[in-house]
């Protein structure tokens, strides 16, 4: 990425400012993107698709993709502190503005939205099951 002059490269190296270890192949970080980039986002796209078809499915997926967003999220600002404070290592610039603005607001993006979206969909499925439960008591639905 260092090399790259496109947008993208331009944006990564930007955000590389808050935390160096985009820029250096850190393992944890090339894991934790790659799983984000080969698993969450082709399955961001089917629930997208799910959500616009009103299909059931989307519910299970969804929090499925949702908790390990946050268990990535939750893993990458653990191993950030844990590194400075037991290691010294510091990944962001001096300046507060690294830090706050761009790790701590935008990756928390990434445990707010999963987390309602958690919600949205636990109540849902809820809601499905007691249904379903409601109408085995009155006969209208047979176990399978």
């Amino acid at each position: 990425m260092p090399s790259r002059t496109d947008l993208f490269g331009q944006l990564w190296k930007e955000y590389a400012k808050s935390d160096r270890r985009y820029l250096t192949r850190d393992s944890f970080t090339v894991c934790m993107e790659t799983v984000t980039a080969v698993a969450w986002g082709p399955l961001s796209f089917l629930i997208s698709w799910l959500v616009i078809t009103d299909h059931a499915l989307r519910h299970p997926l969804q929090i499925a993709v949702s908790l390990g967003q946050m268990y990535g999220d939750v893993l990458y600002y653990a191993i950030f502190f844990f590194d400075e404070a037991v290691y010294g290592a510091v990944y962001c610039r001096p300046e507060s503005f690294y830090f706050w603005a761009y790790f701590v607001l935008l990756n928390g993006f990434w445990i707010v939205i999963p987390a309602v979206l958690i919600y949205k969909s636990t109540v849902e499925s809820v809601q499905a099951f007691r249904f379903v439960q409601e109408a085995r008591k009155r006969g209208s639905v047979k176990s399978m």
